[in-house]
């Protein structure tokens, strides 16, 4: 919250201008000591991480309105093809026996009904998802 008054991030500062700079390094480490000092870069300084935590405390919600439904008609004709995916998926997985012979066939099954089911999901009416959750 106050990271310029942190003698840490000061030597980092202060190193760093050493390094690029040997002969304005005296006046680095001044410049550095007044700016954490100074109410108006504290106050900046303090926006900025409040305006970053509310984007973080929203990401949730950015990421949710990314995720958009199609028409009904797309809808149901998409929750039907995952939804038979998903059957052929469980078809396959139903031998168990299949996995010594075919091992590749009875990995892409579980990631076939893997995916399938999220596209059930994503795919189903919103009301359906949140009955489901109660």
């Amino acid at each position: 919250h106050d990271a310029l008054n942190d003698p840490v991030v000061q030597q980092q500062i202060l190193d760093a201008c050493k390094e690029h700079f040997p002969e304005y390094a005296g006046v680095a480490k001044d410049k550095v000591k007044a700016w954490a000092k100074d109410p108006k870069v504290q106050a900046k300084a303090k926006e900025y991480a409040g305006v970053a935590l509310a984007f973080v405390g929203n990401a949730g919600d950015h990421v949710l309105r990314q995720i958009e439904q199609g028409p009904a008609g797309v809808r149901f004709l998409a929750f039907l093809g995952s939804a038979a995916s998903a059957v052929n998926a469980v078809m396959s997985l139903i031998n168990i026996f299949g996995i010594f012979g075919h091992v590749v066939l009875y990995m892409v099954s579980l990631y076939q009904f893997v995916f399938s089911v999220t596209t059930v999901l994503f795919e189903m009416k919103p009301e359906w998802v949140i009955s489901i959750e109660e």
